[in-house]
C-alpha cells in the first residue's frame, strides 16, 4: 500500500502540518510507503522552509508541486503522477479539489480527505475555494472528522453518511524530552496560534487588560505571525499592556511550553486543535472558548477551564482563578496529561488509518 499525503505548503507547522507528519512517520513505521506532496503557490514569494524541514528531519520523502495559481491543471498531473492508484491523502481545501480532479478516473488514486477546519473568513476569493473543497469532500471516497462536532457539521454540508468518519487524533505523550516544566516566576499564560480572525488573539489582549483592573497583573505570551500582527501590537499598546504582553512571533512548541504556567485558546471555531494536546501532554491547564470541538478535548473544571466565545471577563476571571491557585493548576495539568495518555494514543488512531485505508483499496 502507497500512501501519499496532499497539503499547502504556509511555510510553518502548524496544527494540520504536524498531524500529516505524525500520521506518515506512523505509517512509515509499520511498513507503509508515506509520502508527502506539498503545493508551493508562487504568488505567496519565499515562505519559510518549516514544513520541509520538519520532513526531512522525520525522514519522510516530501515533493514540492510549484503552481501558479490557486487551481492548476499542471497539479493535477503532477498528483496523478505521483499518487498511482493507492491511497491519496488530502488536507485543505485546495488539496481536496486537486485531489477530486485527479481522481476523476477509476484508474486514478482512492480519495480520503481529513477535515481540520472551516475557517468562514470573509474573503471572497477564498470563500470561492473553500466552496470548491466543500463540493469535493462530498465526492471524496472517504471524509475524515477529527471531532463529532465537524462529523455533524459536514454532514449538514451534504457528505454523505457513509463516507464519514471520526478519528481522533493521536498524541505522543511520552516523547521524551519534550515537556519542560513551568517556569519560574509570575504567573504566564501562553496562546500559540496563528495571528488570524478565526484564532482572535485581540480576546487574549482585552482579558489581560481586565485582569489587571481587577488587581491581577497577569503575563501573556502570543506566539504566532499572521495578519493580524500589526492590529495586535496597536491593541496592546493601546490598552497600556506593553510590559505585560509579548508576541514573539512564531515559537517551536518546546519555546513556548518552557513560558507557559496554562495555556490559552480564544479561537472562533476549532476543531481538535494540536496545541491543546501539547498542552495537555505537558500537564499544563488549559482555557478555552467553548466553540467547536475544544469542549470534546478539555474537560471543564477537570483538565482545564472553558469560557463562552469573545468574553473577555469570563476569560479574565478564569485566567485570574489559575494565576491565584497553582495548586489547582496543578491538579489539572496532572489530569489532562492522563487523559491524553489514555484517550490519544497514536497507536489507535494509526490502527483506525489503516483499517480505513485497506477498506477503500480493496473496494477500488
Amino acid at each position: 500500500m502507497t500512501v501519499t499525503f496532499l497539503l499547502q505548503d504556509r511555510g510553518r507547522v502548524y496544527g494540520a502540518e504536524r498531524s500529516v507528519l505524525d500520521l506518515a512517520v506512523a505509517l512509515r513505521s509499520r511498513g507503509i510507503d508515506a509520502t508527502l506532496l506539498l503545493i508551493r503557490e508562487r504568488r505567496l514569494g519565499e515562505i519559510p522552509a518549516d514544513v520541509r524541514q520538519a520532513a526531512a528531519d522525520a525522514a519522510v520523502p516530501a515533493t514540492e508541486i510549484p503552481v501558479a495559481g490557486r487551481l492548476s491543471w499542471g497539479l493535477v498531473r503532477a498528483i496523478r503522477a505521483a499518487a498511482g492508484t493507492g491511497i491519496l491523502h488530502s488536507t485543505g481545501d485546495k488539496a481536496a479539489f486537486h485531489a477530486m480532479l485527479a481522481r476523476a478516473s477509476r484508474r486514478g488514486p482512492v480519495h480520503v480527505s481529513t477535515v481540520h477546519g472551516w475557517l468562514d473568513r470573509p474573503d471572497p476569493k477564498e470563500r470561492m475555494l473553500a466552496g470548491l473543497g466543500a463540493f469535493a469532500l462530498r465526492r471524496a471516497d472517504a471524509v475524515i472528522a477529527l471531532s463529532r462536532f465537524y462529523h455533524e457539521r459536514l454532514a449538514g454540508a451534504g457528505v454523505p453518511a457513509e463516507r464519514l468518519h471520526v478519528i481522533r487524533p493521536g498524541f505522543d505523550a511520552k516523547a521524551p524530552g519534550d515537556w519542560p516544566p513551568p517556569p519560574d516566576g509570575p504567573f504566564t499564560v501562553v496562546l500559540p496560534a496563528r495571528l488570524s480572525e478565526e484564532k482572535n488573539p485581540g480576546l487574549l489582549v482585552r482579558a489581560v487588560a481586565r485582569a489587571r483592573d481587577l488587581g491581577c497583573p497577569v503575563r501573556a505570551v502570543i506566539a504566532g505571525d499572521g495578519r493580524l500582527r500589526a492590529r495586535l501590537l496597536a491593541d496592546i499598546r493601546s490598552a497600556g499592556l506593553e510590559g505585560q504582553v509579548e508576541v514573539p512571533g512564531h515559537l517551536a512548541r518546546r519555546a513556548w511550553l518552557a513560558r507557559a504556567h496554562a495555556v490559552a485558546l480564544c479561537s472562533r471555531i476549532e476543531n481538535q486543535p494540536v496545541v491543546v494536546l501539547e498542552a495537555m501532554a505537558a500537564a499544563r491547564p488549559v482555557v478555552a472558548t467553548r466553540v467547536g470541538g475544544i469542549p470534546e478535548l478539555v474537560e471543564e473544571g477537570a483538565t482545564g477551564l472553558l469560557v463562552p466565545d469573545d468574553d473577555p471577563h469570563a476569560l479574565a476571571e478564569a485566567l485570574i482563578r489559575l494565576a491565584r491557585d497553582p495548586a489547582f493548576r496543578a491538579r489539572l495539568g496532572t489530569t489532562a496529561r492522563a487523559r491524553v495518555e489514555t484517550l490519544y494514543t497514536p497507536a489507535a488512531m494509526v490502527d483506525a488509518h489503516l483499517a480505513l485505508y485497506e477498506r477503500l483499496a480493496n473496494q477500488a
